[in-house]
């Protein structure tokens, strides 16, 4: 982030407005209660925390907390911040509306793609089986938690 953010608001001009949406912040929640919920959550996070690219660290699993400190050191603080949290659930009827089921496949899928490189905790494939039996019966809940930080770029 210290690398990226000076250029990015470079790009704005001297007083420039940015608005950064969904900077994840450290809370992968599903319900109902899984007893692997922290060994696997708590690896897929840390994953995020050790993703490299092109030699570089190049995310974190605390993006949206930490988004404050590193404006301020690029001299452009927020002017304004709120939580931007997904909250995805069945309906009454226990289907999930328009897109939603596909959208938690993915997050399923994602958390599985982060241990490609055979980093998995013990019960993942465990964890997965049962995320997805819940998102067939319409009883799974994911909530993760987002900021959103909006400001003016150095003048």
């Amino acid at each position: 982030m210290p690398a990226v953010l000076p250029g990015l608001l470079g790009l704005l001009g001297a007083g420039g407005v940015y608005w950064f949406t969904i900077n994840f912040d450290g809370e992968s929640i599903f319900q109902p209660d899984h007893p692997c919920d922290d060994d696997v959550l708590s690896e897929y996070h840390r994953t995020m925390d050790a993703r490299v690219r092109y030699g570089k660290p190049a995310g974190e699993s605390r993006t949206g907390r930490h988004l404050f400190r590193h404006l301020r050191a690029a001299g452009a603080p927020p002017l304004s911040a709120g939580s931007s949290d997904w909250v995805v659930h069945a309906g009454p009827d226990g289907s999930y509306p328009d897109d939603e089921a596909s959208f938690l496949e993915n997050i399923l899928q994602t958390i599985q793609d982060a241990f490609a490189d055979g980093t998995a905790p013990a019960h993942l494939a465990d964890w997965l089986a049962a995320r997805r039996l819940q998102l067939a019966g319409g009883e799974l809940v994911y909530i993760a938690h987002q900021i959103d930080v909006a400001g003016r770029s150095p003048r």
